[in-house]
């Protein structure tokens, strides 16, 4: 990510951050660019930033933004009071419940207990992740592992061709790690 931010300085390109997914605490950071001790020119974010309500963000300098005429950018939600009640509403709780310090920590129990699991099947490549936006890379396609997940109500996603991607809500409870991973070691 420095590297990438170094490339765009030197050639005067803007960087833009993603972080729809990846931001708002998920990571265990605000924004998961802080992970890495970088600035990027925008930020886009959206989902969680919302509490929920259908929301979206572009978070921009003022000599971005200065360039930027009436008609140039236009939003579905712009200006609607309840989306803007829902962002300041999503704030304090993020703030005052510390969302980003337990993504944080229910992250890495999750990992944790991932590696305890998982760490004699063969099939896994790695298990990697930021706070509560978890992967586990296979050495094989994992569909069936996902099939498996899903009899056992987990639910996953499959990412790029060969990583199971967790993304758990943030109130997810320590108490229900683990659930899903009783395979037995046959299944390797």
């Amino acid at each position: 990510m420095k590297n990438l931010r170094e490339v765009t300085e030197k050639v005067n390109a803007i960087l833009i951050m993603d972080e729809v997914q990846t931001g708002f605490g998920r990571t265990g950071k605000i924004w998961a660019h802080q992970h890495f001790d970088i600035k990027p020119d925008i930020v886009t974010a959206g989902k969680a930033i919302g509490g929920g309500f259908p929301v979206s963000a572009v978070f921009l300098p003022d000599w971005i933004g200065e360039k930027i005429e009436e008609g140039d950018h236009g939003s579905t939600y712009g200006g609607n009071p309840l989306a803007a009640a829902a962002v300041t509403a999503a704030c304090k709780v993020a703030k005052s419940e510390k969302i980003a310090e337990q993504a944080q920590k229910k992250g890495e129990l999750f990992m944790r207990i991932l590696k305890e699991k998982l760490e004699d099947y063969k099939i896994v490549r790695e298990i990697r992740g930021l706070g509560l936006m978890i992967g586990i890379d296979l050495k094989v396609n994992p569909s069936m592992a996902i099939k498996i997940l899903q009899d056992e109500k987990v639910l996953s996603l499959k990412a790029g061709l060969t990583t199971i991607r967790f993304l758990p809500p943030y109130l997810i409870a320590p108490i229900r790690y683990g659930v899903g991973f009783r395979c037995s070691k046959k299944r390797n």
